[in-house]
């Protein structure tokens, strides 16, 4: 219900401001902030792309053992979205999610709730370096004396 009421909600609120707030400061000066807040989204998101694309980059190999730069370059590009969108309310929330203490806040928040589910959303360490290299594989026990069932691969025939 709440998706649904979010998906028909919103708009409605985005039509009731800009009459309200058109009323109050007239349409050229609307106009004007729309447009504004729209070159605004476009140059932030344009700057956070590549930042965000390296952080989920070094968070995803194992450099950073968080996620928030990767939360906080999701919302940071949800923020300048809803700055590019027109509206008011998109304008106010996007501008609310750019501010580093909400994104720090909602990051808190995702992981208590995930922690919660049994999900870490913190990377493992690596391993310390003095164990050496470990390599996965697979092999199959053959008894002695007993024929294998299949063609010998490279690396067994003479």
């Amino acid at each position: 219900m709440r998706p649904i009421a979010l998906i028909i909600g919103w708009p409605l609120i985005e039509i009731a401001l800009f009459v309200i707030v058109g009323g109050w400061i007239g349409l050229w000066v609307t106009l004007a902030i729309v447009l504004g807040t729209g070159v605004l989204g476009v140059w932030i998101l344009r700057g956070a792309g590549l930042r965000s694309v390296a952080q989920v980059r070094q968070t995803v190999s194992g450099l950073q053992a968080q996620a928030l730069p990767v939360v906080q370059g999701l919302m940071t590009a949800l923020g300048a979205l809803l700055l590019i969108l027109p509206g008011f309310l998109g304008d106010a929330v996007g501008l609310v999610l750019l501010l580093p203490p909400v994104q720090v806040k909602v990051m808190q928040v995702i992981d208590a709730r995930l922690q919660a589910a049994g999900v870490q959303m913190r990377a493992p360490r690596p391993a310390p370096a003095e164990q050496g290299t470990v390599i996965d594989g697979d092999f199959t026990e053959v008894e002695p004396g007993k024929q294998p069932t299949h063609m010998p691969s490279g690396w067994t025939r003479h």
